[in-house]
């Protein structure tokens, strides 16, 4: 056995080992491409011995930087990549940048964000101006030269943006600016965002920051959203926002809900906010979610009724169901379907409070089933 269990395990290091170097043979025949292909290498002139397109001195530079890539113990190569990228001048960055693309996926990530950053220190005016004539470059590269600008030069940033505010390069400046400016509290960015002037640039970053903020601090995110225009996004955030923090504090949720069921549309279904809201605050608490749905007014009661005595028939079968019968919920329903016409646990494939009861606890489902006063209606859950 033991035999066996070492034969095993060094076939799998064996195999590990294989793909690692195969990995590895990738990320070298990629360099090698891109030497071929772009001034990050020696040029195939200068190898040839035919003139060359750069100085020799050039060449040089570029070279370091291309050779500090390949080495593979992690400290040389970082020592090695800071060295090289302090010897760059101004003017070798424009055809490092563009020649980029060349490089495999994972140097491309390593590399780039400290060549932006060194070209934005020696020559903040030239990084920008590359960036200003290169609106078409692929989205990573863009990214991560506007970040550069907006670290070193964030005032500058927030200008170039509201100037050309369309699209997501206005964003992706203004956005890193404001964490340069005011740290990554989502409280201070916005209060940076809110001293400048209102604009549809200016609403689309504040909704970014509030869905980023809700995932941490749902309600103070609920009240940023006052700083919003009214419309369709502000009711899609808001949404959002409510159903993030149903699933951490819903009674402080549900009060503010409250407030809102005035404005909420009501159909057959009832209301698919309050549905997604009491089906995340069933999961915490599912006995305060049906509790809250008791008051709700009929016509938004029945789906999230459903969805909460689901969760709760999980732990609580009788409980669930006792609930259900009480507030005038059908057991065999499904949130999204119409009642069922026919004697089943399941209705449109989907699985009702009953069955859901059934499934987690059949013996304390069909004890239950049995205390209900007999007559054709308890008869037709027995039946198959």
């Amino acid at each position: 056995m033991k035999i066996l269990l070492l034969t095993i395990t060094g076939v799998v290091a064996l195999f590990a080992g294989m793909l690692a170097g195969r990995e590895r043979n990738s990320n070298a025949a990629s360099l090698d491409a891109a030497g071929e292909n772009s001034s990050l290498h020696v040029s195939t002139a200068a190898k040839s011995g035919r003139p060359s397109a750069f100085p020799k001195a050039d060449e040089d530079r570029r070279a370091r930087l291309f050779t500090a890539l390949r080495i593979r113990n992690d400290l040389q190569k970082s020592s090695e990549l800071f060295e090289a990228l302090r010897g760059l001048t101004p003017g070798d960055f424009p055809a490092i940048v563009a020649d980029a693309g060349n490089l495999p996926d994972s140097l491309k990530w390593e590399l780039m964000p400290e060549l932006f950053q060194r070209w934005v220190e020696l020559d903040l005016a030239a990084a920008e101006a590359w960036l200003r004539a290169h609106p078409d470059a692929p989205g990573w590269l863009q990214f991560l030269g506007l970040q550069a600008w907006a670290r070193a030069a964030p005032e500058s940033a927030i200008r170039e943006a509201l100037s050309t505010p369309n699209g997501m390069r206005a964003r992706t400046l203004l956005d890193a600016a404001l964490r340069q400016l005011a740290g990554p509290s989502p409280s201070a960015r916005l209060a940076r965002l809110r001293s400048l002037p209102s604009s549809p640039l200016r609403d689309k970053v504040m909704e970014g920051i509030i869905n980023e903020w809700a995932r941490a601090e749902p309600a103070e995110a609920f009240a940023a959203l006052a700083g919003l225009p009214p419309g369709s996004s502000r009711e899609k955030l808001r949404d959002y926002v409510l159903k993030q923090w149903a699933s951490r504090d819903p009674e402080r949720m549900m009060a503010e809900v409250n407030n809102l069921l005035p404005t909420l549309p009501a159909d057959v279904l009832g209301n698919s906010l309050i549905t997604e809201i009491a089906g995340s605050a069933s999961a915490k608490n599912p006995r305060l979610a049906l509790d809250w749905i008791a008051g709700l007014p009929a016509e938004f009661r029945t789906a999230p009724g459903i969805v909460a005595a689901r969760k709760w028939a999980e732990t609580e079968p009788a409980a669930a169901l006792d609930w259900c019968v009480a507030h005038g919920v059908e057991i065999t329903r499904y949130h999204r379907d119409t009642p069922p016409t026919g004697p089943t646990l399941i209705t449109g494939g989907q699985i009702g409070v009953l069955g859901n009861a059934i499934m987690k606890s059949p013996d304390a489902t069909i004890a239950w089933l049995e205390a209900q006063p007999a007559g054709a209606e308890r008869d037709r859950f027995f039946e198959r």
